[in-house]
């Protein structure tokens, strides 16, 4: 494959024109598949818009002097049937002819510039929260991003011009302005979410065997990379839970290590969660909420581990089931700990350091 080759493939020129979310999400897919090929993907697309905007200017400068050739030709006639030669009415026609032909041809100019002649898009923008540390930024076109504890986020190259693609590993929550011509589009490991006006959260940790895409008003279209790229429409109120086609088994300090999954992807459509207070339980990470709900003590430890900025040790494997329930705002460590402790009994011990080393035991 070479770039005259992909300059030549008509589905190819479509992606570069984002004309075709058939072709958008093949050439995309392509990228992940082969990313070897990536550069030059990068390198053609390069390429077609150099040569999008020479052809472009040509066919200006061409419609620029059509159009004074032919505002001439109609001033000379006008000026032969109905006025003199020395008449000042004439002088005030072509004065407004020429104002005219400035006015459209700026127009034309400007058109051309903001549809064909975009400087080449700028490099994608990375923003990502630490451990214990919570993020929220804004967005050009007035989109708002939320960023949980150890999250991050990619921002395509040219956001709010070609494209409004964010690329996402951890949890964030999205309120995203509308723009009907350029859906925004959150791209995981695992789904692909599509909107257009509404706001949602997104929950694709690396390393847990389940992502969450929760929405809370608009409405969201979901693609499971993993089951086959099937689509599932979600209603406001509802999430939609599946299970990842990777889960790599990660820690504070550790390396990861990657295991596939089974090749049958279950997937489940649910109502959002409410708390006894009535909050939007998928939402309390931004009120500063830890809750669990019948969860064991594993999965609250790697909760405790971004909240907190610690790592988690077991001393004893059985602790990994223990179950509790409860909602903690703002409170520190040891507090949570302590009142864990008294529902089901165990010990833990914390070691210092550049990061905090907490052992659970019996």
């Amino acid at each position: 494959m070479t770039i005259y080759d992909l300059l030549t493939d008509e589905s190819f020129l479509k992606y570069c024109r984002n004309a075709s979310e058939e072709d958008i999400l093949r050439w995309e897919s392509f990228i992940r598949n082969n990313p070897d090929k990536a550069d030059l993907i990068y390198e053609a697309k390069i390429a077609y818009e150099e040569l999008f905007r020479a052809l472009a200017q040509q066919d200006l400068k061409e419609q620029s002097a059509h159009l004074f050739d032919k505002i001439m030709q109609e001033q000379e006639s006008f000026q032969e049937s109905r006025f003199p030669k020395s008449s000042n009415r004439f002088t005030l026609v072509h004065t407004i002819l020429y104002a005219a032909a400035v006015v459209i041809i700026l127009m034309g100019s400007w058109k051309a510039y903001t549809t064909f002649l975009r400087p080449v898009e700028q490099e994608e923008e990375q923003i990502a929260a630490d451990f214990g540390e919570k993020k929220t930024i804004q967005l050009t076109d007035g989109t708002i991003i939320s960023l949980n504890s150890v999250s991050n986020v990619r921002i395509c190259g040219g956001y709010g011009l070609t494209c409004r693609d964010i690329y996402l590993d951890g949890e964030a929550f999205f309120d995203v302005k509308r723009n009907e011509s350029l859906p925004f589009i959150v791209h995981t490991a695992d789904l692909d979410i599509r909107a257009l006006g509404t706001s949602f959260n997104v929950k694709a940790y690396p390393g847990e065997k389940m992502s969450e895409t929760s929405l809370i008003h608009g409405s969201v279209e979901v693609t499971i990379k993993s089951d086959h790229g099937r689509k599932v429409l979600l209603k406001p109120n509802q999430k939609l839970r599946s299970q990842n086609q990777y889960t790599p088994s990660v820690s504070i300090g550790s390396s990861t290590v990657t295991e596939k999954m089974s090749e049958v992807v279950p997937v489940a459509v649910l109502p959002l969660e409410s708390t006894d207070e009535g909050e939007i339980r998928e939402l309390a990470w931004k009120e500063n909420k830890l809750i669990f709900e019948n969860e064991t003590l594993a999965n609250i430890a790697i909760m405790l581990e971004r909240w907190y900025r610690i790592r988690v040790e077991f001393a004893d494997e059985e602790l990994k089931n223990y179950r509790f329930t409860g909602t903690y705002e703002k409170e520190r460590l040891s507090v949570v700990l302590d009142v864990l402790k008294e529902t089901k009994a165990f010990t833990y011990q914390i070691q210092e350091g550049n990061v905090k080393i907490v052992t659970l035991s019996k």
